[in-house]
């Protein structure tokens, strides 16, 4: 389980996997603040969209066994 920077305060993925199916793995599991309950699993189908706040929620991406491709973005605040 991983989680963001911290000057990471929101991050976004756009998943654009277009034939992606339920076996090939990949998924974002988000956790509760305290890390200990998965609160959602994401399949990485396209068009799906996921926004959540980096320090918040720990989050960690299962094995993908096929070409896993999205477009990941953070919102940040200056370290200084």
């Amino acid at each position: 389980m991983l989680q963001g920077k911290k000057n990471r305060i929101l991050t976004t993925v756009l998943y654009l996997n277009q034939d992606w199916q339920t076996g090939d793995g990949g998924e974002l599991v988000v956790f509760d603040p305290t890390g200990e309950s998965v609160i959602a699993t994401v399949n990485p189908t396209f068009g799906t969209m996921i926004i959540f706040l980096s320090e918040m929620f720990p989050h960690e991406v299962l094995v993908s066994r096929a070409t896993r491709r999205s477009i990941a973005g953070w919102f940040r605040v200056s370290g200084s």
